[in-house]
């Protein structure tokens, strides 16, 4: 079953819808590539998964139910056996009821001792069945992977490459789209992110911000990055460098983007 949700989950990707403003052919062969994969040979693989692995997986386990129960009935009713045969031990003497306790024990054991080895054969079989045909489901996929790709291969770039010259083309590229990623990181930060805010350390500043933590708890305290202006009635007005306390994320009206906080004494909503 974690398998299962797992594997939705990897089918709620779905790359090849992502819109990358890029019209080369390489592209579109990637993306007709994943669609295939998406659309046909991932879900025909979760239907025959369901099928004949999962659904019979359940039965397997419905069908142990049973044998478990009477297993757990006889560990209940051996308390009372035991107890009756020091009676009979010490006194030779059992009452009717104790008699059909101890019939029903005897009954339940002889019962299991008989049967459970061919209910436990039996399922460790469908076992080894079900876990074949998990090992068939995944070769299927594959082997339906494969035929897919050798029908891509050739229209997708470096296809005609040896092996260690394509992976020196796929080490260049990435290292090419790290220093992007680097220099893009870099300008984002400079232009979007604010820059730290000093605090001040004088020791009203300090008193303030440890009654906040005793009363909240630090994880609820955060760090005002902009000055904010309260527009509307409640709003509480801020500047950048304040610390706040978050006392509920929302207003009562359900809107998320208004917080109520505590700014050192005073309180009100931001956003």
């Amino acid at each position: 079953e974690t398998y299962l949700k797992y594997l939705e989950v990897f089918l709620q990707f779905k790359p090849h819808e992502i819109n990358l403003d890029i019209n080369d052919e390489a592209v579109l062969g990637y993306q007709q590539f994943s669609q295939k994969l998406s659309e046909e040979i991932f879900p025909k693989f979760k239907r025959r998964l369901e099928s004949i692995v999962y659904k019979p997986l359940c039965i397997l386990v419905e069908s142990l139910e049973g044998p478990q129960n009477l297993i757990k009935k006889r560990l209940d009713k051996l308390l009372d056996y035991e107890k009756i045969q020091e009676k009979i031990s010490e006194s030779g003497d059992v009452t009717y009821e104790e008699k059909d306790v101890m019939n029903t024990y005897k009954a339940i054991n002889t019962l299991l001792i008989s049967e459970l080895p061919k209910c436990c054969e039996i399922a460790t079989q469908l076992l080894i069945q079900i876990l074949q045909s998990f090992a068939v489901c995944q070769r299927d996929a594959s082997e339906d992977v494969q035929k897919v790709a050798n029908g891509y291969i050739a229209e997708l770039p470096h296809s005609h490459l040896p092996e260690t010259q394509f992976w020196t083309v796929i080490e260049d590229m990435l290292q090419s789209y790290d220093c992007k990623l680097g220099n893009y990181r870099k300008t984002f930060e400079a232009t979007v992110v604010p820059s730290p805010v000093s605090q001040a350390d004088s020791p009203e500043s300090q008193r303030r911000i440890q009654s906040l933590k005793t009363k909240f708890g630090p994880e609820r305290l955060f760090l005002v990055t902009s000055d904010i202006t309260g527009n509307k009635d409640l709003d509480l007005s801020v500047k950048r460098g304040d610390i706040v306390a978050v006392i509920q994320e929302g207003d009562t009206k359900g809107n998320k983007l208004r917080w109520l906080v505590d700014a050192e004494g005073r309180r009100g909503y931001v956003s």
